[in-house]
């Protein structure tokens, strides 16, 4: 009869530990209602566009500091025309419901104004392209989907996702190690004849 070789905790608690301390979780404080269709949202919204991110720069105007994301628009939807570049506002991170812009990335941004400003959030359907393909169908732009796909920053493993797969990696190792000790259970020794 075979023993099922078993992992010490002393490999599998730090192993499992490491994994879960580097996996990506969220810790985001705001709080948001359902944002509408693309339609509805866009009639609530001023400024209805597809972008790309030339830059951002963080500004502390009137003592709340936040992201100031120069765009340049590739199509607008809505009454609202135009083209060229726009500078919308949103907080500097996702726990005030900042939305995160990525320089040289596509968005469909939904922005609305406020004091003679556009800001966009988290609660609104801004997202990058590739992840609005539903609102871009809708406004009948599904191609505007495939804006980034060939940006050099799209794809790959995030630094904690990279993280994560090298300690599961080395875990594995440390597993495959173990269990090629050298320990033999009963079966596994020589036959006496």
């Amino acid at each position: 009869m075979k023993y099922p070789r078993t992992i010490p905790g002393s490999i599998l608690i730090p192993v499992a530990a490491l994994v879960l301390l580097f996996s990506p979780r969220s810790a985001n404080a705001c709080s948001c209602v359902a944002p509408g269709s693309p339609y509805e949202e866009l009639q609530r919204s001023d400024l209805v566009f597809v972008g790309r991110v030339m830059s951002i720069t963080t500004s502390d105007d009137d003592d709340y500091a936040h992201l100031k994301v120069s765009l340049l628009r590739v199509r607008t939807f809505g009454a609202a025309a135009g083209s060229g570049t726009v500078t919308i506002r949103t907080a500097t991170n996702s726990a005030a419901c900042g939305f995160s812009f990525s320089k040289g990335r596509h968005y469909l941004v939904y922005a609305s104004e406020s004091d003679g400003q556009l800001w966009t959030h988290l609660c609104t359907r801004t997202a990058s392209v590739s992840q609005a393909r539903e609102d871009l169908i809708s406004f009948n732009a599904g191609a505007l989907a495939r804006l980034d796909d060939q940006s050099p920053r799209c794809g790959g493993p995030t630094g904690a996702a990279a993280i994560q797969s090298a300690l599961m990696v080395v875990g594995l190792v440390l597993v495959r190690r173990f269990g090629q000790s050298g320990k033999r259970t009963p079966d596994d020794a020589p036959n006496a004849i």
